[in-house]
């Protein structure tokens, strides 16, 4: 999945959150996801935004957890 867009790397890094045994790799996957995203033209801000977007979807996984909403806003 190296050459992935930064799009599906993010895709399979949400997708870890599904399984319990995945959640470690979920830091080093978002990270690849930015990393792909930078080299493929994602901007400064756009960055900045989906880091500040992983530690609520961190949030909403761990069980019990915030509604969807709440785990957003």
């Amino acid at each position: 999945m190296g050459d992935a867009t930064w799009a599906s790397k993010l895709a399979e890094a949400i997708l870890t959150l599904t399984d319990s045994s995945q959640i470690v790799a979920y830091p080093s996957r978002c990270a690849d996801a930015l990393a792909a995203g930078i080299k493929q033209g994602l901007s400064s801000d756009a960055k900045s935004n989906l880091w500040q977007m992983f530690e609520p979807l961190r949030a909403w996984r761990t069980l019990p957890g915030p509604d969807l909403l709440e785990a957003f806003s």
